[in-house]
């Protein structure tokens, strides 16, 4: 069973050109968007839904990122948020980015979540702007949070579809739009 999710299906809020954008107050992160499927995946099952809460049918496509997932469901990552890359693009087929954690109790905040994913993944250099390698394949990965800054670069150079914004205080997909 998936955990409760209020807004289906999962679409931009306040989306738009970045000079467009209205200023932000306080501390806000951003990771970039690679254009791939959004995924929601319980790790120790390898069970992986869609943005409408319907089975993922390329799920097959990510057994080996799946797998490396399943090894980190004993480390409290039972449900996690991914952007799984496949088809849209040559970019890291079979790879799931790691966007956030479903906590399965309490409401921790997203520099909380953070905190946990960056202690069970480490960011991958490619996404931290070093275009010398290619997107890793069939991997599981974790993209850096630029706290404050704004890579365009970064965005330009892997093809990305834009960016997404969350401050210190956001919450998980089970308590906001996914």
């Amino acid at each position: 069973m998936t955990p409760p999710l209020n807004a289906y299906p999962a679409r931009p809020i306040q989306g738009g050109r970045l000079e467009l954008a209205p200023p932000k107050r306080g501390l806000w992160y951003a990771e970039p968007k690679l254009n791939g499927w959004r995924a929601l995946i319980h790790t120790p099952t390898g069970t992986m839904w869609n943005r409408h809460g319907a089975l993922l049918t390329i799920a097959e496509c990510f057994r080996p990122a799946l797998a490396a997932l399943a090894k980190l469901a004993n480390r409290r990552l039972v449900w996690a948020d991914c952007e799984a890359l496949e088809r849209r693009h040559n970019l890291g087929r079979g790879t799931l980015v790691m966007l956030d954690v479903v906590p399965e109790c309490g409401t921790p905040t997203y520099v909380q979540r953070r905190a946990m994913l960056e202690s069970l993944l480490p960011c991958d250099a490619v996404f931290g702007g070093d275009t010398a390698r290619p997107v890793p394949c069939g991997a599981v990965v974790l993209v850096p949070a630029q706290r404050g800054v704004l890579i365009l670069t970064l965005t330009r150079s892997l093809s990305t579809s834009g960016f997404v914004m969350l401050t210190e205080c956001s919450a998980a997909i089970s308590s906001r739009a996914w």
